[in-house]
């Protein structure tokens, strides 16, 4: 008995079709399964490997402050990271899944026609502004209790003016009773002392930052930014975040650099803080004072030679 021609299977849309997309997305594969377990191990090992780190002290970001508003500043960053990694991750995981489930698997396939959802657009656009809106104004409220100049000013012992040139920084102290000094390179401070710090430039923008200390505080010309400092006299036990043993003192040095790209020598804008007990600063201010004070600035760091253009 002679067959008559097969009928054309459709495209799309038929059996063929119904039955390919109910099989293949139909569940998660056990590929899948054993690709999310993976990515979930590995997260897990890098949290594990993080504690000893944190036992220590140390952090996988930033030093472990010795400032009170060094550890403020710090607190508010991992209040506003923890939210931003849990929400990164879940946006990517989301996206992964839908990569995966919802990925064109055959040439002929032709996925399903999903109109928008009201609901979950008004959801996705209210969270992330209250989530701004509660990041801007725990951002006000830290600016406004640590980096106001009423804050700088209250109930300060001694005041360093710290004024940046192209490309190196000088520290004029002026503590009430006492004969003013300047000294460049390394910044020297009693802990546990209220130190009032302004900040101004003989030039360009350049930004004082110290991680360790404090947040970012830019020196401009002609406007004075101020801050403050009071390092922990229990950080001289272990130079804690950071900091390195200053052996001719006894001290503890915390290192930071300018933060604002200055010009040609950017790089050589170092900054170190050394903190020490009061009656080594006091041996080291009176030292300072008896030397002469020409009052002129520091010689400019070596210009790097331009490289030629050809």
């Amino acid at each position: 008995m002679a067959l008559g021609p097969s009928p054309a299977r459709p495209s799309w849309g038929g059996w063929r079709g119904a039955s390919y997309n109910s099989t293949r997305m139909s569940g998660p594969s056990p590929r899948r399964l054993r690709l999310l377990l993976a990515g979930l191990i590995a997260g897990l090992g890098v949290l594990v490997t993080s504690i000893p780190a944190s036992a220590n002290g140390l952090s996988l970001i930033f030093p472990d402050p010795v400032s009170p508003n060094g550890h403020r500043i710090y607190d508010l960053y991992v209040y506003i990271s923890y939210p931003a990694i849990a929400i990164f991750l879940g946006v990517e995981v989301g996206l992964l899944y839908i990569i995966l489930k919802f990925r064109r698997r055959h040439a002929e396939h032709v996925g399903k026609d999903i109109h928008g959802n009201t609901r979950l657009e008004i959801v996705w656009t209210v969270i992330p502004t209250i989530i701004v809106a509660v990041i801007a104004v725990l951002s006000f409220v830290e600016l406004q209790r640590d980096f106001s100049a009423e804050a700088a000013n209250a109930n300060a012992d001694m005041t360093v003016a710290v004024r940046g040139y192209q490309f190196n920084w000088t520290y004029k102290y002026q503590e009430p009773n006492r004969t003013a000094f300047t000294v460049g390179d390394t910044m020297v401070v009693p802990v546990d002392k209220m130190v009032h710090m302004t900040f101004d430039s003989d030039n360009v923008i350049h930004s004082w930052w110290v991680p360790a200390l404090t947040g970012k505080t830019d020196s401009v010309p002609g406007y004075t930014n101020q801050s403050w400092i009071k390092i922990d006299k229990d950080a001289l036990s272990d130079c804690r975040g950071g900091g390195a043993r200053d052996t001719a003192t006894g001290g503890c040095k915390w290192h930071g650099e300018c933060a604002e790209l200055c010009g040609a020598g950017h790089s050589s804008m170092q900054i170190d803080v050394l903190g020490v007990s009061q009656e080594q600063y006091d041996r080291w201010a009176a030292a300072q004072r008896a030397k002469p004070q020409d009052g002129k600035k520091p010689p400019p760091s070596p210009t790097p030679t331009p490289t030629p253009s050809y």
